[in-house]
């Protein structure tokens, strides 16, 4: 679906960076190669399956009435035109450079420099907003006219990212895809580094993307029972917390979901407070966990150097059972139930 864009603004960011100036599309001509650029950064946003690239921020309506939610709606009903002026330019201005001066505000001294554009666009007749932080490949000028900040395509297209490199990006609202299911109110991917400050600089809410969310829970609820009862997880108790969370069907799992899982595996040891608190302290205290993303395989490691790789679905049939050592002989038991073999060396 073609991507038109009505306007941007751009603005450098960075930790120690003190020049302050923003441009915008009123006062400089933007080709359309640069337009293209911007295009697909916005398209891979938006296509980008759930992936652990992938976060989801939640705005708290009660501590964002005339917040920063408040200003991308702002943003998004604005009537901009990139070949002429409008009166809404100066608000958007200011509001672009205000994101950029909160986004430097959650900069450190370890976060890369670089230009975070604003950007009004349009897909499907809704209008929406994208924001990129750019870091660029080479010094920040070389991209810049020197009198006027206008953007250079040269320059530009060979100092930015492809678009499958994006760096960090966001849109508001969230547009659902066919393999994109997660409901929210910013979708955020980061193709490098994932970083807080990117997402925290919004002031929402966030949790990761399906895979990665689901293997942070079990991993923590793995740790919580270990700190129980001096052992974690087995395999069939991970197939039954799987199963719980698949069990919603083509709804989104939901922090509920995981109450649930956790009763089923903890049993008695299972304490509705610290299932919340190790989700708190795991950052994935809004659990949205879209089932036909979630894991499908377990890798299980015995002394660091062994590891045994099976799908979740197996661990419930008998075909992989795993006998836990004694007290006395410290021996592991592996049964592996299956009708071939195949061999294979790798490094």
């Amino acid at each position: 679906m073609t991507i038109n864009i009505h306007g941007i603004a751009y603005s450098p960011v960075g930790n120690d960076i003190d020049e302050e100036w923003l441009q915008s599309s009123r006062d400089v001509t933007i080709g359309d190669g640069i337009l293209d650029i911007f295009r697909e950064y916005l398209t891979t946003i938006i296509n980008k399956r759930d992936t652990q690239k992938v976060g989801i921020g939640h705005f708290d309506d009660d501590e964002n009435d005339g917040g920063i939610q408040h200003w991308l709606d702002e943003i998004k009903e604005m009537e901009l035109d990139l070949e002429e002026d409008s009166e809404n330019y100066d608000r958007f201005e200011e509001l672009s450079l205000k994101l950029a001066n909160r986004l430097k505000g959650e900069m450190d001294a370890r976060s890369s420099d670089g230009v975070l554009f604003t950007i009004l666009a349009e897909r499907g007749g809704e209008q929406f907003v994208g924001l990129l932080k750019l870091d660029l490949n080479d010094e920040q000028r070389s991209v810049l006219e020197e009198d006027t900040n206008e953007l250079k395509y040269e320059e530009l297209n060979r100092a930015l990212p492809e678009a499958e490199s994006l760096q960090k990006g966001g849109t508001y609202p969230v547009f659902q895809s066919e393999k994109f299911g997660l409901t929210g109110d910013v979708k955020f991917l980061q193709e490098d580094a994932p970083s807080e400050y990117f997402e925290d600089f919004l002031g929402c809410l966030t949790s990761s993307a399906s895979l990665d969310q689901m293997k942070t829970i079990i991993n923590g609820l793995s740790d919580l029972k270990e700190e129980k009862t001096g052992a974690g997880l087995r395999p069939d108790e991970i197939r039954e917390f799987e199963s719980v969370i698949t069990s919603v069907g083509d709804d989104i799992a939901t922090n509920e979901d995981v109450h649930e899982g956790a009763r089923r595996i903890l049993g008695e040891d299972y304490e509705e407070q610290e299932v919340e608190d190790m989700l708190y302290e795991q950052n994935e205290a809004n659990v949205r966990i879209d089932p036909d993303y979630s894991p499908k395989s377990v890798v299980l490691s015995l002394d660091d150097d062994i590891e045994v790789s099976a799908p979740i679905s197996a661990l419930s049939e008998d075909r992989l059972v795993i006998e836990e050592p004694n007290a006395e002989d410290g021996q592991w038991t592996v049964r592996i139930h299956a009708s071939s073999l195949d061999r294979s060396v790798q490094k």
